[in-house]
């Protein structure tokens, strides 16, 4: 009886331990990442050999920023995958970056000497203590002279204002070393966000009925990372194509080392729902429906602005560098400079852009003023939270973009860390039905530091037209244009342009795809080899009062001088007024050469100026109207 139980008890314990799985650590590398406007794709891949039986096998080091929905494991090799579980790891943190390491190294230096300082501090205000405490008037009964009395009130005198120069001095080395630490936890705050630093795990169980090898693919996407499209847009003669330079503006906070990886930079939004919507039938009630215009922190969004600057800092107003603005629903965005101000420029359509800075909460806001300054309140979230919560809903919601420690920075006015690999080869763009992609041909690397880095994807020669166009009653100078015919084969999306003309730089543009035709017409600036004028002629202008009526006439004249070495087309626009009154009457136009929008009064010269030659222009018009009305005609 009792050797069969004891052979059961053997049987079941085999049978046990046959049953459990093998565990086993799987080392994996980042070798491809996709970057999306917010997020990133990372496929990391792994080789790994195989037990008989069941394993689980542990990959390691994941962005805590990833979307657990978006995990997809593949495998090839004479296994089945039986399941996939991410799990957080708080006994493995991210590897520290080298400069963050040495800040902190250095943040323990201060924080001993500060210890130091407040216990000498200390001694000096406990002697200040004890001298008072034991301070004793004399006078005749104590039996000290007069002159030893005077003798002894020099010296606690003396060693009174010893020590309060002493007090002094250790107050200000302590408070010169609280505001150094400040600025390093506030660095390192900006570089490497709050919370926690844990990373995933993710398990993966697999059966295998032999040895086997196996080569493993593992897809997913982050948080804190992003990109943005810039051009340079050069044009060094208006006889030869635009030469415009392609940049991918991108960062990544992640957690992740991104080194020697393929790197791919689309449009797409991992986030955005694929499902076509369904119409569903319009039943008509009585709703009592009252439209408001669309609103965000309390003010209406205004459609006509079409430039955005401001400053971003926190709560204590400090600037906040290296902030991201990125447009909502599109491409366009900048990041803040050394001050912490930024100018972003709006495409049409666009009503609210979003701010983004690693260690604090992002802001959406609606664009309803050219002025928006913004502060930003520091992130509470804990890492794992979002993880677990946040990206059930939308993977980047809470997740910081990006940052720029100011240590690093050596300019006010060239606060992008542009970085370029050696021997680039330009990225061939691919366009699908829905996204637009540029995949480098080279590997490449991206610090987790949340800096921005501009690197190159391709060059490009764009044939086009130039033309000048002004119009004097609002400004006098000429912009030049380019017209860019076929523009979509060029796969631009909307972005900011840094424009150089004959090797000058001359400003910002913006490329606003949205309202472009087959033809892109795009604004190159002010072309200072022109120059416009537009003077009234006094001889011909002059203001009458006969009976009940008022007559003005009015007599311009508009000079042109091309002082470049070609010939220049213009467009000129000026006007003339229409009346919105029988009573007021416009009559007397004169203006040769131009076409007239008589809906609008709007004039169009189209006119060719002949190098180091002056061209005029002339227009006139008069005006009647009662006495009685107080009628602007110019």
């Amino acid at each position: 009886m009792k050797f069969t139980q004891l052979l059961l008890l053997l049987v079941l314990s085999a049978s046990s331990a046959i049953a459990q799985p093998v565990q086993k650590a799987v080392e994996s590398k980042v070798t491809k990442v996709t970057v999306f406007p917010e997020g990133a794709q990372v496929s990391r891949t792994a080789k790994t050999t195989i037990s008989p039986g069941t394993t689980e096998l542990t990959f390691s080091g994941l962005s805590p920023y990833t979307s657990i929905s978006s995990i997809q494991v593949s495998g090839i090799g004479p296994f089945s995958i039986i399941s996939v579980s991410p799990v957080a790891n708080k006994l493995k943190e991210q590897k520290k970056r080298k400069e963050i390491a040495e800040i902190e190294k250095s943040k323990e230096g201060l924080n001993k000497l500060l210890t130091q300082d407040k216990a000498s501090l200390d001694v000096y205000m406990k002697e200040e203590q004890m001298l008072a405490s034991n301070y004793v008037v004399g006078g005749a009964n104590t039996g000290l002279k007069a002159a030893d009395l005077t003798a002894a009130l020099d010296v606690h005198r003396a060693r009174l204002r010893e020590l309060k120069f002493f007090e002094i001095d250790y107050n200000e080395k302590i408070k010169k070393l609280q505001d150094t630490l400040s600025m390093i936890d506030a660095q390192i705050r900006v570089s490497n966000g709050k919370g926690d630093l844990s990373t995933l795990d993710v398990v993966v169980t697999v059966s295998s009925k032999e040895q086997a090898s196996g080569d493993f693919t593992l897809g997913y996407v982050v948080g804190n990372a992003g990109w943005f499209p810039t051009y340079d847009l050069r044009v060094d003669d208006v006889t030869k194509p635009l030469l415009v330079d392609y940049k991918a503006n991108v960062y990544q906070n992640t957690g992740e080392e991104w080194k020697d990886v393929k790197l791919t930079f689309s449009n797409g939004n991992p986030n955005e729902s694929g499902v076509a919507p369904i119409l569903n039938p319009l039943v008509l009630r009585n709703n009592n429906y009252v439209y408001k215009a669309p609103v965000n922190n309390r003010y209406p969004i205004n459609p006509n602005i079409r430039e955005v600057t401001g400053r971003i800092t926190d709560n204590k107003g400090e600037p906040l560098i290296g902030a991201t603005i990125m447009v909502m629903g599109s491409t366009v965005g900048t990041v803040t400079d050394y001050s912490g101000n930024y100018v972003v420029h709006i495409p049409p359509g666009s009503s609210q852009v979003r701010v983004s800075l690693v260690g604090y909460q992002p802001q959406t806001l609606s664009i309803y003023s050219g002025t928006l300054n913004i502060v930003m309140q520091e992130s509470a979230k804990m890492l794992d939270q979002v993880t677990v919560s946040e990206y059930r809903e939308s993977f980047y919601a809470n997740a910081p973009a990006q940052s720029m420690g100011a240590m690093d920075l050596k300019s006010s006015k060239n606060y992008l860390n542009r970085e370029k690999a050696t021997n680039v080869q330009y990225a061939e763009p691919t366009q699908t039905n829905t996204v637009v992609t540029f995949e480098l041909a080279t590997p490449y690397t991206i610090v987790n530091d949340g800096k921005t880095r501009a690197v190159d994807m391709k060059q490009e020669e764009m044939p086009a037209s130039f033309e000048h166009f002004c119009v004097p009653k609002m400004e006098k100078k000429a912009y030049l244009v380019a017209h860019i015919p076929g523009w979509i084969d060029y796969n631009l999306l909307e972005g900011e342009v840094n424009l150089y003309y004959e090797g000058t730089y001359l400003g910002k543009t913006l490329f606003s795809l949205s309202e472009a035709s087959d033809t892109l017409h795009l604004s190159l600036g002010v072309d200072k080899g022109i120059t416009v004028n537009r003077t009234k002629v006094k001889d011909f202008s002059k203001k009458q009062v006969l009976s009940d009526k008022k007559i003005v006439a009015s007599a311009y004249e508009l000079t042109f001088r091309n002082n470049r070495k070609f010939p220049v087309n213009m467009v000129v626009e000026d006007q003339v007024p229409i009346s919105a009154d029988k009573e007021i009457t416009v009559s007397d136009q004169t203006y040769e050469g131009a076409t007239l929008d008589e809906a609008t009064g709007k004039l169009t010269w189209k006119v060719i100026l002949d190098p180091g030659k002056d061209k005029k222009l002339k227009l006139s018009y008069t005006v009647k109207y009662p006495k009685t009305y107080n009628v602007q005609t110019d």
